[in-house]
């Protein structure tokens, strides 16, 4: 990934080319399962702004597939957390066992190499 600029108010410093991604409609219906309609909403928001995408959830609840699909799509000021104080954009909960699929097979068929 490198080095991520970012200015005197902490934001990071973002190109138009990563504030401008498209993000796939099956991506979209992955963030919208797991983060809700207003989750994804706040998720393009914050990468139009370019401004730092923080997920915040349970565990196995989608946050590093979604910080996964946006990175490769080429929007790297993305974190996860699962601190119970982080309150920027939350997953809606536990993904069930029999649904976990890895990350890289979500990638391909999400159709986002």
């Amino acid at each position: 990934m490198g080095y991520m600029k970012t200015g005197p108010n902490g934001l990071p410093i973002t190109t138009k080319k990563q504030r401008s991604i498209v993000i796939p409609k099956k991506a979209k219906e992955y963030i919208k399962d797991c983060c809700g309609k207003d989750g994804l909403s706040l998720i393009i928001h914050t990468i139009r702004a370019g401004g730092w995408v923080i997920l915040d959830g349970v565990p196995t609840s989608g946050k590093s597939t979604i910080e996964a699909i946006l990175t490769r799509l080429g929007y790297p000021y993305v974190m996860t957390s699962t601190d119970a104080e982080c309150r920027i954009i939350h997953t809606l909960g536990r993904i069930d066992a029999e649904h976990l699929i890895p990350v890289d097979d979500i990638l391909v068929e999400l159709g986002i190499d």
